[in-house]
């Protein structure tokens, strides 16, 4: 018999995203200069840096909207992240009851 190959294809956000306003950011960027200067004063500059860094990741990471992902379900396996870059085959996905 002649297998059809069957697919699934959609596409979604890659999270869902909440508008943060700029109270938001304001908390975010107070809780981390209080971070910062406490552990600073405790002698720990390299977490006071990192605190810094971190804080200003969280702030870019927070203002950019989702992209968009493609996703699939075919015969061969799930996949997903621009078709055929990441693909799970099926032996390998794991099953709990």
């Amino acid at each position: 018999m002649d297998e059809v190959a069957h697919a699934v294809f959609w596409e979604a956000p890659e999270h869902h995203h909440f508008e943060k306003g700029s109270d938001w950011f304001w908390a975010l960027g107070i809780i981390a200069l209080c971070g910062a200067v406490a552990a600073f004063f405790l002698g720990n500059f390299l977490l006071s840096l990192l605190i810094i860094i971190a804080a200003c990741a969280m702030a870019l990471v927070a203002a950019r909207d989702p992209r968009v992902v493609d996703f699939a379900v075919t015969t061969r396996g799930v996949t997903f992240e621009e078709m055929h870059c990441i693909s799970v085959q099926y032996p390998r996905i794991v099953c709990y009851r």
